[in-house]
């Protein structure tokens, strides 16, 4: 106890190190060291905490992943829409949709006729209720395997007929729509 007691001077030891506690620098560190230096410091490098770095990189990791997010389900990307036709007519159709959210299609005429038809098939008509067709349609009949739209356009130039849907159930939908007697197979995939 006595040889205890001479070798610390105000209960201190020595070395300035208390029994049971880690040293204030790690073994090996260069003399004049600041405590709490990373090993293999410069002595006179100031301290510089490593994590301001990193969070910026994850909140620019976040940002573009939250933009393409927005792109891919909401926005008005190439991803969410795609467009598709001849030198008579185009198509633009949703390729992907939320589940009763609203989507647009857009059928432009290049050549319209007085007659103009647009025919939709019966996934179609399962898969979507149509909310509002511009401009309204002259008649409506049923065929065999779907619903017809007539218009009445006169002009030698492009008409577009801009329809509103709302969608029904999730999964994948291939459709048929028929413009003027011209066939094009679509697919929307909806989401929950």
């Amino acid at each position: 106890m006595k040889d205890h007691d001479a070798s610390v001077k105000g209960g201190v030891p020595p070395s300035g190190e208390f029994p049971g506690r880690p040293p204030a620098t790690p073994p090996g560190t260069p003399p004049g060291t600041p405590p709490g230096a990373h090993p293999g410091a410069h002595p006179g490098t100031p301290l510089r905490p490593r994590w301001p770095r990193s969070v910026l990189l994850w909140m620019a990791v976040a940002l573009f992943v939250g933009v393409g997010l927005y792109i891919l389900f909401g926005g008005s990307g190439s991803f969410t829409h795609r467009t598709i036709g001849d030198s008579n007519f185009t198509i633009r159709y949703p390729v992907m949709l939320r589940q009763q959210s609203v989507g647009l299609f857009t059928v432009t005429f290049n050549n319209p006729r007085r007659d103009t038809v647009l025919h939709f098939d019966e996934p179609f008509e399962q898969s979507f209720s149509i909310t509002a067709m511009t401009p309204q349609p002259t008649a409506m009949f049923d065929t065999t395997w779907g619903r017809g739209y007539q218009f009445a356009m006169d002009g030698p130039g492009p008409e577009t007929v801009r329809i509103n849907v709302s969608s029904g159930d999730t999964g994948q939908v291939n459709y048929t729509i028929i413009a003027n007697g011209r066939m094009a197979l679509l697919s929307t995939v909806i989401l929950p």
